[in-house]
């Protein structure tokens, strides 16, 4: 690369300012690695119901964010968050800890009325 050109200060300025306002967003993290939906009894499709309502945290649009909530719950046969039963099996198993129930309830009333 013979033209290249490190960054200068006020580039990363500009990409610090960026990372900071993309992190203060609220995220559910949710990895898609799918170990909270092995056991659960109402097949609840957790990583997709947590993708659409980051679509929604991060970029406030209402519409993909529905629209990949139906995808990934009716389009594929998958349980919608209204549906959870509160038993935990999904938090006795998720690597990250997430208080996948008090997520689902709040997935469920952005994005199911």
């Amino acid at each position: 690369m013979k033209d290249f050109r490190p960054l200068d200060e006020q580039e990363r300025a500009a990409i610090d300012r960026a990372r900071e306002i993309f992190n203060s967003y609220p995220k559910v993290p949710c990895t898609a690695c799918g170990y909270c939906m092995k056991g659960c009894p109402k097949h609840i499709a957790i990583y997709g119901i947590f993708q659409a309502v980051n679509v929604y945290n991060m970029y406030r649009d209402m519409g993909g964010a529905e629209h990949r909530y139906k995808w990934n719950t009716d389009g594929h046969g998958w349980g919608r968050a209204s549906e959870c039963i509160g038993c935990g099996k999904c938090e006795k198993v998720c690597p990250q800890h997430i208080a996948i129930r008090e997520e689902l309830k709040k997935a469920a009333e952005l994005l199911e009325g």
